[in-house]
């Protein structure tokens, strides 16, 4: 019986672990996705404000000596 039993335990536990592996997948790809955002977020910050002080700085005329 337990011979009997072994193919379709071996399988059931083959696709176990194509599930897991799917799952790990789609989870690294959920915490990439987030980490990308926040990491443009960041870049985007930066430019505006970057652009912010270039538009609003003290001297409007550049003077070449």
């Amino acid at each position: 019986l337990l011979i009997h039993n072994l193919p379709t335990s071996l399988n059931k536990t083959f696709f176990a672990l194509i599930d897991l592996f799917l799952s790990l997948y789609e989870l690294f790809l959920v915490i990439y996705i987030l980490i990308s955002s926040f990491t443009i977020l960041i870049l985007l910050i930066g430019c505006f404000y970057r652009i912010f002080r270039v538009v609003n700085r003290k001297t409007k005329v550049m003077s070449y000596k």
